[in-house]
């Protein structure tokens, strides 16, 4: 096998009909960024100095929304799948906010088990 790189630089012409469709697709996912997903009467910590290190309500919150997606027991998340570095103020929470703070679609695996082996 042979390996070549080569620097995609401004000197390769655009394909016309792949930016159509990358277009078309980009006006559909920023069509749905400014949805309001919900309102939160108190600001959401999402500091990596604090939700990487200790429990917080944004941490807690979307915790609590995998629970009531797949009605686990528990649920644990890697902090590193946190990625908004910021409080998020108290108001309208929406999708542009969501994808901010897990901005990478991770595997989600649910194991049966009792909690003597968890533990």
């Amino acid at each position: 096998m042979e390996i070549e790189r080569v620097d995609v630089t401004a000197s390769y012409a655009e394909d016309e009909v792949l930016k159509e469709e990358l277009d078309r697709y980009s006006a559909t996912i920023e069509s749905k960024m400014g949805e309001v997903l919900g309102t939160f009467s108190v600001e959401l910590d999402g500091r990596f100095a604090q939700i990487r290190t200790s429990e917080t309500n944004l941490g807690d919150w979307v915790c609590d929304v995998v629970l009531a997606a797949t009605g686990a027991d528990v649920v644990l998340i890697n902090s590193g799948t946190f990625r908004s570095d910021q409080v998020h103020p108290a108001g309208p929470f929406t999708m542009r906010d969501l994808v901010n703070v897990v901005p990478m679609r991770d595997p989600l695996v649910v194991l049966e088990m009792s909690g003597q082996v968890m533990l």
